[in-house]
């Protein structure tokens, strides 16, 4: 077998099972399968990971580069537009384009794990008809690739601060990881409660992509936050909006704003994230059963 594809079914293959009344009757049952199932998905993973990676990137002149170029240019959309004077955006605690780069990085990695239980329940739900095949196992793929993404952004992220500030922030970039992991945290937990509707109904796709579109121009990601206002207001109730700025502020060398709330906001998504990955499992057999299994 080769280390970028998947083992092919067998006659004797065990089968899922796929008893979703029995997991509502025993949620601890879930537990123990997901502390089991996450045990063996290492090399699953990894395998899927590199296979996934190769499809993407084939046939791509720039290949992985993609990577680097689509939050450079989506930052320099709006620097352009602030430059040029057609968007007037507020004062911001740092220059312009490292502000809203910096941004734009950690939206991305929001963006993208709002993806992972979405695509992973998606693809994995045809190897859940006929293999033991753990769902955590997919999950962690998707989430490699969220997490290389974010390891390119740190790397143009340093060449920003070189640029616009000075060596002596680059310390700062430590904090880099902790300033990802609630974008990471906020970003799987919309992405499995939105999974199994998404596979139910097809219309939950097209009213993610416009409540996300909605989310973005409501989260200081290239403005800063106004003091006053309907938006000051609105921004104010936004958890997104808080760990975002926390995590730009931690990695530029600022302050971060209101550090008790937003570490309570960051505890709060932890919790909901367990609850929801528990649904997110129970929810499984009810979309294999629907699909044919």
């Amino acid at each position: 077998m080769s280390g970028s594809t998947l083992p092919e079914p067998r006659d004797d293959a065990p089968v899922v099972d796929i008893d979703a009344s029995s997991r509502l009757r025993s949620p601890r049952m879930v537990w123990r399968a997901f502390v089991s199932d996450l045990s063996r998905s290492g090399f699953l993973s990894v395998t899927i990971f590199r296979r996934d990676l190769a499809a993407q990137y084939r046939g791509l002149i720039l290949g992985v580069l993609w990577v680097f170029i689509q939050p450079i240019i989506a930052s320099a959309v709006f620097v352009a537009l602030v430059d040029s004077g057609v968007l007037a955006l507020g004062e911001t605690t740092l220059p312009y384009p490292l502000y809203v780069y910096a941004g734009t990085l950690l939206w991305q990695v929001f963006r993208l794990s709002t993806d992972v239980p979405r695509q992973a329940m998606a693809q994995g739900k045809s190897l859940l008809n006929r293999l033991n095949f753990p769902i955590e196992g997919m999950i962690l793929a998707k989430l490699y690739r969220v997490l290389m993404n974010a390891g390119f952004g740190l790397v143009t992220l340093t060449v920003a601060v070189l640029v616009f500030l000075d060596a002596s922030h680059l310390p700062h970039l430590l904090w880099y990881p902790l300033a990802i992991l609630p974008m990471i945290v906020v970003g799987l937990l919309i992405g499995e409660l939105v999974a199994p509707l998404e596979n139910l109904f097809g219309d939950f796709s097209f009213l993610m992509t416009y409540a996300l579109n909605g989310l973005f121009l409501l989260t200081p990601v290239v403005y800063a936050a106004p003091e006053t206002g309907v938006l000051a207001g609105v921004i104010a109730w936004n958890p997104v909006g808080y760990v975002l700025d926390a995590g730009r502020a931690l990695i530029t060398g600022g302050a971060v704003g209101a550090p008790g709330v937003t570490v309570g906001i960051f505890l709060g998504f932890l919790v909901l994230l367990a609850a929801a990955h528990m649904l997110y499992r129970i929810t499984i057999p009810f979309i294999v059963e629907r699909s044919g299994a």
